[in-house]
């Protein structure tokens, strides 16, 4: 048993760093859904052909939000306007097409009215189908193979469309198929050089390669395209830490935050990096920040958790575990922590005033010990993820875990 515990505590310090980066999304997570008609402004269009008087209502409501500059508030309206009418097109594209360029709290509902639309049209508009493609390779449940035949279908018609190459990249890193990806990239950049995302698309590539010279140069390059905005140092603080150079990451996401306080990635970059350096009050404010703009974004309670953890608060931490857990299948991390907790193992926090190193910080998670709850959350694991790297030891504690189960009387 004991070098079980040791291979799991070990495991737990990589577990933190993992759940840290993962608070960040994907390069291609947040891109925005190429620009069209579908996805236009929505003051210019007359209203859908609507029978019902609420969403008439809505609809209206949405285009005066997008006049003032609301984004969110306008595709708040249009998806309720969507789930009145799901059967008007318009109002299904115009909806899930906005939903995308949002934070990746709206992402689930734009893919439920984009899916929704493509059962209405045999066949979509480019952005439509990038726009179901982009859900597809960066929401659970992943369809890759869908996903792809949506963007071969595009280029089939617009050949060398930048917006479409760009996608056929994303999803290419996805797979970390990242010559590929590279490919990919390079067509979209040669056809519309000042295209961000192809640059930004472009290093990651590199950096899978594991070409990090040519990575950071390529990073260097995308960030020189837009450097006086917070999309673009938010970027690169993210292109930083994936480089392995925290400092410069906190100079670029501080950048962010001072071009815009309200810099969503910029907060989740900042309170990641501090929890890893154990400087859990510093990273309270960002994450508190991070939660007041995006409540519903489950990265944020997972960080949560791992801060509450941190100052020894279990109650609080399981809270916030179980809260990002119950998103979806897709949070493994989430299930992985209430784990080590609930079989008494816990998680390491080196340099931490609750370290986990003390036989004193053991015996708090001694206190939250219950097999029957760890091992319903390692079967659930397993089921999900058979082959994840951390299967064999899951295995061997589940057999651990039932022999502490008590029998049925």
């Amino acid at each position: 048993m004991k070098d079980l515990v040791t291979r799991f505590r070990l495991a737990a310090i990589a577990g933190l760093v993992l759940a840290v980066c993962l608070a960040w999304t994907p390069p291609f997570a947040r891109a925005a859904t190429p620009a069209s008609d579908t996805a236009g402004d929505l003051g210019r269009y007359g209203l859908p052909t609507l029978t019902d008087p609420e969403a008439q209502r809505l609809f209206r409501e949405a285009v005066g939000h997008w006049d003032d500059h609301q984004p969110e508030a306008a595709f708040l309206k249009l998806a309720k306007a969507a789930e009145i009418a799901s059967g008007t097109a318009a109002l299904l594209s115009r909806a899930g097409c906005l939903g995308l360029t949002l934070s990746e709290t709206h992402h689930p509902t734009a893919r439920r009215l984009l899916e929704r639309l493509a059962t209405l049209k045999p066949t979509l508009v480019p952005a439509e189908a990038l726009g179901l493609a982009q859900c597809l390779y960066s929401l659970e449940p992943l369809q890759f193979d869908r996903a792809e035949q949506l963007i071969t279908g595009v280029l089939q018609t617009h050949p060398g469309m930048p917006e479409a190459l760009v996608a056929k990249g994303e999803l290419s890193l996805a797979r970390q198929r990242f010559a590929e990806a590279l490919a990919a990239f390079a067509g979209a950049a040669k056809a519309a050089p000042q295209q961000p995302r192809a640059r930004w698309g472009t290093a990651y590539a590199l950096l899978g390669l594991q070409r990090v010279d040519e990575a950071t140069r390529a990073f260097l390059d995308a960030y020189a395209l837009q450097s006086g905005t917070a999309e673009a140092n938010e970027r690169m603080g993210k292109a930083m830490a994936d480089l392995g150079k925290p400092m410069m990451a906190t100079k670029y996401y501080r950048q962010a935050l001072d071009l815009d306080p309200n810099r969503l990635g910029a907060h989740v970059g900042l309170a990641g990096l501090l929890l890893q350096k154990n400087q859990d009050m510093s990273a309270r404010r960002h994450l508190a920040a991070a939660l007041k703009l995006d409540p519903g974004n489950p990265r944020l309670h997972l960080m949560q958790g791992i801060f509450e953890e941190m100052r020894g608060h279990l109650a609080p931490a399981i809270k916030a575990y179980e809260t990002a857990a119950a998103f979806g299948p897709g949070f493994l991390d989430a299930k992985l922590r209430l784990i080590h907790i609930f079989a008494g193992l816990g998680h390491r926090f080196p340099g931490n005033t609750f370290s986990n190193d003390h036989p004193a910080d053991l015996w708090e998670y001694k206190e939250c010990y219950n097999p029957r709850k760890a091992l319903t959350l390692v079967q659930e694991v397993l089921r999900l993820a058979p082959k994840h790297e951390e299967a064999a030891s899951l295995t061997a504690l589940a057999e651990k875990l039932e022999e502490d189960i008590p029998a049925p009387e």
